[in-house]
């Protein structure tokens, strides 16, 4: 075989040679807050990959990247025999977030996945009651602005019974806006209602007193 036949040859091999699929991932973060930043959010994509028909439950890095002030993102990777998929993004003074997905969610190799990022805000809340009358005193406050269900939050809702209340409570809860209470008590067969708004910084602690 002469050296031209061998050079066609490899020529014809490396042609044919297919190329890997690939798999695309992209999508636009939002700040909550208006016109806020959106630059810097860190988002990872890991995969539960199936390896040698071995299923592995846990999820594995893929790739990973920083959104700039746009806050577009676009993963191109190899496509592999992945069951799951999930995307993670965390920016500091954010809420965490995460979203699980599968392989049978993409449309010719692509999915769009949009997110929002909310700012955190530390708050203290301090109950008390100034002004006991007998073991069937009663308050409960929900959160009902600014809330967001979160690990690192705290209850929604929280109910006191009795005349020894003296309570404080650490939140975490949307950051750069109003925070509204609206709040129950009961006392001596009587029942009020009403309502408490503070605005909540997302880069101090911030106090509420709700007193009953």
């Amino acid at each position: 075989m002469n050296l031209i036949k061998i050079i066609i040859i490899i020529f014809l091999f490396i042609s044919c040679k297919k190329e890997p699929d690939k798999i695309i991932v992209s999508g636009t973060i939002n700040n909550y807050i208006a016109d806020a930043d959106v630059s810097g959010v860190s988002i990872v994509l890991y995969g539960k990959k199936i390896e040698s028909g071995t299923y592995n439950g846990s999820f594995t890095k893929l790739i990973s990247a920083n959104t700039d002030n746009t806050g577009k993102y676009n993963f191109e990777i190899d496509k592999e025999n992945i069951s799951e998929y999930k995307i993670t993004l965390s920016k500091y003074g954010y809420f965490s977030t995460e979203e699980i997905f599968y392989s049978k969610d993409f449309i010719e190799n692509k999915i769009s996945k949009n997110f929002t990022i909310y700012p955190s805000a530390n708050i203290t809340i301090k109950v008390k009651n100034t002004s006991p009358i007998n073991n069937n005193d009663y308050f409960k406050y929900t959160i009902v602005s600014g809330y967001y269900n979160a690990v690192e939050c705290c209850s929604k809702t929280a109910e006191f019974f009795g005349i020894d209340v003296v309570e404080e409570i650490t939140c975490k809860v949307i950051g750069n806006q109003n925070v509204t209470f609206d709040w129950i008590k009961a006392k001596d067969g009587n029942t009020y209602i009403g309502s408490q708004t503070i605005y909540c910084y997302s880069d101090q602690d911030n106090l509420i007193e709700l007193n009953y």
